[in-house]
């Protein structure tokens, strides 16, 4: 049947919407609203953590103090001790006795250590809830430097927790780990004495009196990843302070003692900026930890070190976070103010009083 010329089509649109007339003011309102929109829309400058980086501050060398001297009490190596921990928060000891055949032979061992597979350093890993451990960060470098570097790690010795430490190695290594554990513990505790004569210097310099009773220790193993700080060196410092402000919150301490003869460059890192110089030979780098600086009401500085090696092999430093128990002398003595004794005073004289009063014989009507 053929469509009738009147009829309209299947698929006609329907009609425009009429417009309504405006009126005047409405013009007056819509600029008002664009304004208020470009006003409350407008995104803040961000900063990003390349312009918020710290800048380095030059100039400031931690200074070098002979431990035998020190222990003669000569004057002119405790000024230098107590200033540098009060100021930068970070010195270098020479002449500190530690064995060198000793770490030798635990920078040695590490090399077995570090050189587990990937499945067993997961068996012994910090992220089970234990102090000690392996704690691997291979991500930081590759973010920044955009390749697959050497992998780099970490793994943490407790002193307090060696029986079950010990028990973790045994079977992830068996043909090592007795010696390892044998080595390890005896630099631990050569390190322990000569951190603890140093704080016991630094307490004695407060007006608090304290006595030092032991706690825990962790010693940490450091492997830097080959070529990982071979022409990197932004990339490793926007990696360190990543390292800063996620990792190390959990691994409180009062001083840390580190051990990296050989590193060409050392970076010490606090809220201020950073410094970085070149250790002396043989000599050990002690930072304050976050507890000094506590105890202290913020006397001692707490600062966070690292050391930085440029060579094509992989390297391997120690660092050993001294964490001991302080314990305040005649910390229950207190001295009492003028104000108190006047009011103690008054009430024994009414208290006196009160059992006059009542010591009394009634009179009996």
């Amino acid at each position: 049947m053929a469509t009738s010329p009147v009829d309209p089509p299947e698929n006609r649109a329907p009609p425009p919407s009429p417009v309504a007339i405006g009126r005047k003011n409405s013009f007056v309102n819509e600029e008002k609203l664009t304004h208020y929109l470009e006003r409350s829309l407008h995104l803040p400058e961000l900063v990003l953590p390349d312009r918020f980086f710290p800048k380095e501050n030059s100039g400031k060398t931690p200074p070098e103090i002979d431990l035998r001297q020190l222990s003669l009490c000569e004057k002119d190596s405790l000024s230098k001790l107590i200033g540098s921990v009060t100021t930068i928060g970070c010195f270098q000891l020479l002449n500190h006795g530690l064995s060198k055949e000793l770490i030798s032979a635990v920078k040695a061992e590490c090399e077995g250590v570090f050189g587990l597979s990937h499945k067993k350093k997961m068996m012994v890993s910090r992220s089970n809830g234990v102090c000690y451990g392996f704690e691997e960060h291979s991500g930081e470098i590759e973010e920044y430097s955009g390749e697959n570097e050497e992998c780099s790690g970490e793994f943490f010795w407790s002193r307090r927790e060696r029986t079950s430490m010990e028990f973790a190695l045994k079977r992830v290594w068996p043909e090592g780990f007795r010696s390892f554990s044998q080595n390890i513990e005896a630099l631990s505790a050569q390190i322990e004495k000569i951190a603890e004569f140093i704080l016991q210097i630094l307490l004695e310099n407060t007006s608090k009196k304290a006595s030092i009773e032991q706690g825990d220790s962790l010693l940490g193993l450091y492997k830097h990843g080959r070529n990982a700080f071979s022409g990197k060196t932004e990339a490793c410092l926007k990696s360190d302070l990543v390292r800063i402000l996620i990792r190390r919150s959990d691994l409180s301490h009062a001083l840390s003692i580190h051990l990296c003869d050989g590193s060409p460059e050392f970076h010490v890192y606090s809220r201020k900026g950073w410094i970085s110089f070149r250790p002396a030979h043989e000599s050990v780098v002690f930072t304050v930890g976050d507890q000094i600086q506590k105890w202290s009401e913020g006397l001692y500085k707490h600062v966070v070190g690292r050391p930085m090696f440029k060579r094509d092999d992989g390297c391997m430093s120690m660092a050993l976070l001294y964490s001991p128990t302080i314990t305040l002398k005649g910390g229950g003595q207190k001295t009492i103010s003028f104000a108190q004794q006047v009011l103690l005073a008054i009430c024994l004289i009414f208290l006196y009083h009160l059992l006059v009063l009542l010591s009394k014989p009634k009179e009996i009507h």
